[in-house]
């Protein structure tokens, strides 16, 4: 029960994440004026979940949660900002692909 608690609540937090990286894709799409905002709030939100799981030691005991953890010290240390050279829309629809393959996982998991 605790693991299916666990994973729900990852679930939840990859959900939030991809919803906050869509709106800050679409705010740069479409030239938004709160494109720094929505930027802020992905980089912020990063923070905080990576934060978070630094300190909890089902890091080390669960594959998905480990993989989740990999992804926000990526981001941590590369904050999602558009890019000065190349393709910014590309570069955010591949951190999407990751996050949602791994989303996909715990759903699949959850069924």
């Amino acid at each position: 029960l605790m693991i299916l608690q666990q994973l729900i609540k990852l679930e939840q937090q990859i959900n939030s994440l991809l919803n906050d990286i869509e709106l800050f894709k679409f705010a740069y799409i479409t030239n938004d004026k709160k494109l720094n905002t929505y930027q802020n709030n992905v980089n912020d939100n990063i923070h905080n979940l990576y934060n978070y799981l630094k300190e909890q030691p089902i890091i080390h005991t669960s594959l998905l949660h480990y993989k989740f953890f990999n992804f926000l010290t990526d981001c941590y240390y590369n904050p999602i900002e558009p890019l000065d050279n190349g393709n910014t829309k590309v570069y955010i629809e591949d951190i999407q692909r990751r996050l949602l393959l791994l989303h996909e996982s715990i759903v699949f998991i959850l069924k």
